[in-house]
């Protein structure tokens, strides 16, 4: 009640200017003051004040700055996003360019790890809808504006931590990969070479497995070793290639099993051969190994 007396305050008394730059500065200083004492409902209100009864003013485009993250401050982060963005749109010499960009980043992780939105941006409605594709959207404008920055690495791996959420995998490892190869020496083109070991791994449960899945998870380690020599994550993704490997020989096992049961066991000893000759270090070869003597036998 009170915050939207205080709006109704302020809109209504800044009706009584015409676009007044002078007016408009000292608003302006007022909004950096709230902002400066995290007064971020002040800050709302008066920015908003500001932009309805100033429009034609420099000080405005500013304002939209400050209002989006008073928005962001009040965990409002569809508002702030908005308001973000229109002021780069609208600032011709953004003064605050980089903060507002690295605000938009933060709001694309807001949603990237859960927080909801309204839906039809109705202010009074719950937040309920995913913003995934919301915090896709963000990631894309900031590699697009800043390609080469410390943000958009960070943003790569972001946009492809939402792919994965998606199950979009193609999507996910594109974007991995663009990280590794463009940030080759990054902290995050590590995790980059670990996450892309895991979502191998996860497309092992298929069905019909994609001979691809196990050359693209080699190549994968065999890069993450020649790019980070030493880094001792590499033992984790080689036990993720480890388990991509016992998946294909676990395949080659159960459809030996599946002709001995047939009565084939020759075309069983086939399937039992290949995965002790192409996986010899799991443990379905071990299996496969006893079948065959069996066989044999």
């Amino acid at each position: 009640m009170l915050k939207c007396s205080l709006l109704a305050f302020f809109a209504a008394s800044s009706c009584l200017f015409a676009a007044d730059p002078s007016f408009a500065e000292e608003e302006l200083k007022k909004v950096v003051a709230d902002v400066e004492n995290n007064d971020w409902y002040s800050a709302q209100n008066r920015s908003l004040a500001l932009i309805q009864s100033q429009e034609n003013t420099s000080p405005v485009h500013e304002a939209y700055y400050y209002l989006g993250i008073s928005y962001y401050h009040i965990r409002d982060f569809e508002f702030a996003n908005d308001y973000l963005t229109k002021y780069l749109e609208t600032a011709s010499a953004a003064s605050h360019f980089e903060d507002a960009l690295l605000y938009k980043f933060a709001v694309a992780e807001e949603f990237r790890l859960g927080q909801k939105k309204r839906i039809f941006k109705w202010q009074k409605a719950p937040n309920f809808l995913s913003a995934m594709e919301d915090a896709l959207e963000i990631y894309d404008q900031i590699i697009a504006t800043l390609p080469f920055s410390e943000l958009a690495a960070s943003s790569f791996y972001g946009k492809a931590k939402v792919h994965t959420y998606f199950e979009e995998y193609k999507e996910a490892i594109r974007a991995y990969h663009t990280l590794t190869q463009k940030f080759s020496k990054h902290e995050l083109a590590i995790e980059g070479y670990v996450e892309m070991a895991k979502i191998y791994l996860a497309q092992c449960v298929q069905e019909h497995l994609d001979p691809d899945v196990l050359e693209n998870a080699e190549t994968n380690s065999r890069k993450f070793a020649a790019a980070f020599p030493g880094e001792e994550r590499i033992c984790e993704v080689n036990a993720l290639l480890g388990k991509v490997k016992e998946a294909f020989a676990k395949n080659l096992y159960e459809t030996g099993r599946f002709y001995e049961r047939t009565y084939k066991p020759s075309a069983a000893a086939i399937y039992y051969r290949k995965a002790l000759m192409k996986f010899p270090k799991t443990e379905s070869a071990k299996k496969c190994k006893s079948r065959l003597a069996s066989i044999q036998s």
